[in-house]
């Protein structure tokens, strides 16, 4: 992996962890639960390139995290 892949993965990790703190800091603790089961035990940023595509949009991307988010706190 090349040092800009690892580099945009890294940034797309602190963007969406950063994003749900701020939207649902009223829900810290789960929001920290969900980063964890996200990454993993090794705590692996890379994880989150589940919420980007090829465009490499940050408001899809964060959008993407949300639903995810929303789906968790569902339960589904």
């Amino acid at each position: 992996m090349g040092l800009g892949t690892k580099n945009r993965l890294q940034q797309n990790a602190t963007d969406c962890k950063a994003y749900l703190r701020e939207q649902h800091a009223d829900k810290l603790a789960l929001v920290l639960e969900f980063i964890a089961e996200i990454e993993g035990r090794d705590e692996d940023a890379t994880r989150w390139s589940q919420f980007s595509d090829v465009k490499h949009s940050r408001a899809e991307m964060l959008q993407r995290a949300e639903a995810a988010f929303q789906t968790w706190l569902s339960g589904g």
